[in-house]
């Protein structure tokens, strides 16, 4: 019956008992193997953060706030004209918006599913965006913004913190 390990069959080369040849590979291991893993669960809990949902909620809406923040070039030509249009993105909001949507989904209450549409996907297939990435009634994208919102401070989402004033 022969037990022995990996690691102790390179360092072990005549025959001993499965007793001995278990204590080296455990010291082996000990030795070699375990500091690696302690420096390795360091090194995770370093530079991995503890992420809740409601940071992630936030992440999303900041993100629905900041989506109008770049631009989106079109240009085209034809038989010697041009065309260049520089506008904000409203794919980048409704996408952001569709994050935000999923993050929240559990958290729809009766009041909120009450109205329609109860989800983004339902409003996308409602009023999908044309070739050029625009969607014909935007409005409706921002009106189901500010249910989410309203929803998220009924939620509690938001706190609002009082702070004395000493003046």
């Amino acid at each position: 019956m022969n037990r022995m390990s990996l690691t102790s069959t390179l360092i072990v080369s005549y025959r001993r008992s499965w007793q001995t040849e278990y204590l080296i590979s455990l010291s082996i291991f000990n030795m070699v193997v375990m500091p690696f893993q302690s420096q390795r669960s360091e090194y995770r809990q370093q530079f991995l953060p503890e992420v809740d949902h409601r940071l992630a909620v936030w992440q999303a809406y900041l993100n629905c706030v900041n989506a109008f923040q770049g631009i989106d070039m079109v240009g085209a030509s034809e038989q010697g004209s041009s065309l260049n249009i520089s506008r904000t993105t409203q794919e980048r909001f409704v996408y952001c918006l569709g994050v935000l949507d999923s993050l929240v989904h559990e958290d729809k209450d009766e009041e909120f599913n009450k109205d329609s549409p109860t989800s983004l996907a339902d409003l996308i297939d409602t009023y999908p965006a044309n070739e050029v990435g625009r969607f014909e009634k935007f409005s409706e994208y921002f009106r189901y913004w500010t249910r989410i919102d309203v929803l998220m401070r009924r939620q509690g989402f938001y706190t609002t913190r009082k702070n004395v004033s000493y003046l």
